[in-house]
């Protein structure tokens, strides 16, 4: 799968092979957080197994889900890119098996391949809009969604009991 990944297609059978011999092959469980958001970074990523997730947290809306990682995709680019801050959380949602690339290790490649080092300043750019598209996704349906007053233990109470007398939230009254 390694091979096939639209990362790596650029470079021949002994750049792969070399490269590889560089990689840390990890394995992580369920629930564990690879990174944090504003970690320090050097490295990227490819998933080879399992399902991560990407969120970023905001002020306003806490934790927003950016992305699904699965199989095959790769993340974390924008480390290898000389930006060192991370601007997401990692998350496994299953058991994950995935490769980490340094970027001592992938920038003798980037150095010969200009066309994978844009292939990877195009996806850390799409990667920042993402986040940018789904912080205002959240936020607009968060405006949108009704707040709903819950009752209090005693006005179910007192519901039960005179279920006449509550419409809505508000006391009827009768004269």
């Amino acid at each position: 799968l390694l091979t096939r990944t639209e990362l790596f297609r650029q470079l021949n059978a002994g750049e792969f092979k070399e490269l590889f011999s560089e990689m840390q092959k990890r394995t992580l469980a369920e629930g564990e957080v690879l990174y944090q958001q504003e970690d320090e970074g050097h490295s990227m990523f490819v998933c080879l197994e399992g399902l991560l997730s990407s969120s970023v947290e905001t002020e306003e809306e806490g934790y927003v889900k950016v992305r699904t990682i699965r199989a095959g995709q790769y993340f974390g680019e924008g480390a290898i890119l000389g930006d060192q801050r991370r601007k997401t959380t990692i998350t496994t949602n299953t058991e994950v098996l995935l490769y980490e690339i340094t970027s001592e290790a992938l920038e003798p490649k980037l150095e010969q391949h200009t066309e994978l080092r844009d292939q990877l300043q195009a996806s850390a750019s799409e990667s920042v809009d993402e986040v940018k598209r789904m912080v205002e996704q959240a936020v607009k349906d968060k405006a949108a969604k009704p707040v709903v007053k819950r009752k209090t233990a005693m006005q179910k109470v007192a519901q039960a009991f005179f279920p006449g007398m509550f419409e809505g939230g508000e006391e009827k009254k009768d004269k």
